[in-house]
């Protein structure tokens, strides 16, 4: 590994590290600190992790222009198109796919906005996040092993996570970690997401993240890793690593249970049950293993494994019982203001179909227009990216978005028959459903980020050898 690609894969890392931690410079705080609801499209902030991204765009354009990491000297007699690395042809065919297009309309769309300024700077956050994918992508197919380390990283971040979620909703305030960029969360907070339960109110987990749902989506993801990293590295005879994955895994889906995201609950039921049921044999054998570790009687290892079950579903459904609402939750209106973002986008649509109003300008346009129709923090973008990126960048921008994500999903050449076996795909999908349904990954600088991440675990995992993708029926 020379240096040049060394440096650019610990930068990689280290963003991976820090990408849960809400750390960040807001330069208009003194503007925004009074407003209420929804304002994440009006803070000009600077993330840690956005100058570990910025660092790492300008060493993959130093390997584009052949700049020698020692000397940092551009050799301009060879940058000509007949003498171009393979490095170099890769990423210009990346500015060839429809992802640029599609960031494009972002910018054509931020010109002709009310509030252009806001436009841009969402355009950035964007553009930002797709330069994530692009930069996560390329490393992937230059060493395969980089996957490897991504993976654990995103895991055991997840671990960590969920460590914080549990003592957040056992104390039922923040724990002060204001150094990670942890949020102020208590019940008498108005504008925390709480819930309401035998007329008592409680917090959901935030973790370090902004709001629970963008926790959730991250323990998701973090549960893909574990399970990918156990599918393919269970072989390996390292007592300690694996209990770590099991645990680990544990803890995660405790996480998502009490994130109270209803969206990420049921989309890691769907992840677990299609990963349960295409390797049962791993798992009966991972059961075995851990049995005899612990020096129970092959007699009553049924039996256990059937009080496990259903103390997990007992424990589970308690806990999920003032979240499991058909219609509305006591005190939770979520789904009619839902219903409420979606009819306003149809009329931003209908009024703007081709240029939209502009990345970002969705709860602007609301507050210009519809003042007496809501609260002050019930002002929120659409929960549904695909009505969002029509109504900010129309038609045109919903068109070239699909054209992109349809493009990867081409490209990664997974077979139908190997959707089932790999989470990375699965979690996919997911992603591309729960956007039918909330508004994060379109609006929050996290939720971009790990929404086009989501989509590079995907294309990297999906172009595995086919001989070497799964390890499947081998555990010690």
């Amino acid at each position: 590994m020379n240096k040049l690609y060394r440096l650019q894969t610990i930068l990689f890392l280290v963003l991976l590290s820090l990408l849960p931690f809400n750390i960040r410079h807001i330069f208009n705080f003194e503007n925004i600190s009074m407003l209420e609801g929804f304002r994440e499209h009006v803070s000009w902030s600077l993330f840690a992790f956005d100058l570990f991204m910025v660092a790492l765009i300008i060493l993959i354009a130093c390997e584009i222009y052949n700049v020698s990491v020692d000397s940092m000297k551009i050799n301009w007699t060879t940058y000509e198109m007949r003498s171009y690395s393979i490095t170099q042809q890769y990423i210009l065919s990346l500015l060839k796919k429809p992802i640029t297009y599609f960031l494009i309309f972002l910018l054509i769309s931020s010109y002709f906005s009310q509030h252009s300024t806001i436009a841009f700077y969402n355009s950035y956050r964007i553009i930002l996040s797709a330069a994530l994918f692009m930069a996560a992508v390329f490393l992937f197919q230059k060493r395969f092993g980089i996957l490897l380390s991504a993976s654990c990283v995103v895991f055991f971040s997840g671990v960590f996570q969920s460590i914080i979620t549990l003592l957040q909703f056992s104390v039922q305030h923040s724990l002060n970690l204001k150094i990670f960029g942890e949020s102020v969360i208590a019940p008498n907070i108005l504008g925390v997401a709480k819930f309401e339960f035998a007329s008592q109110k409680f917090i959901r987990a935030y973790g370090t993240f902004p709001h629970p749902n963008v926790l959730g989506f991250f323990l998701l993801l973090s549960l893909a890793c574990g399970i990918w990293i156990i599918i393919r590295y269970w072989h390996k005879k390292n007592y300690l690593f694996k209990v770590a994955l099991v645990l680990g895994s544990l803890f995660i889906e405790a996480g998502i249970l009490l994130s109270y995201s209803r969206s990420i609950i049921l989309s890691s039921f769907i992840l677990l049950s299609i990963m349960l049921t295409t390797y049962r044999k791993k798992v009966v054998s991972i059961y075995r293993l851990s049995c005899s570790k612990l020096k129970i009687n092959p007699m009553f290892q049924g039996v256990v494994a059937l009080i496990a079950v259903f103390a997990t579903l007992f424990i589970a459904y308690n806990l999920l019982v003032p979240r499991l609402c058909i219609k509305e939750c006591a005190g939770d209106t979520s789904i009619s203001l839902r219903m409420a973002y979606g009819k306003f986008a149809y009329a931003i649509i209908a009024n703007h179909p081709f240029t939209g109003i502009g990345p970002g300008n969705f709860v602007p346009y609301l507050k210009d227009r519809f003042p007496q129709n809501f609260q002050p923090w019930e002002f929120q973008p659409s929960h549904n990216i695909y009505l969002l990126i029509t109504a900010e960048t129309g038609l045109l921008g919903l068109i070239a978005f699909l054209i992109a994500i349809t493009s990867i999903i081409l490209q990664s050449r997974i077979k139908f028959n190997n959707i089932i076996k790999d989470p990375f795909t699965i979690l996919f999908f997911l992603t591309l459903l729960i956007g039918l349904v909330d508004h994060y990954f379109w609006t929050l600088p996290q939720g971009q980020m790990l929404f086009w991440l989501s989509l590079a675990f995907f294309t990297a995992s999906s172009r595995i050898d086919k001989k070497t993708k799964m390890v499947q029926g081998r555990s010690h």
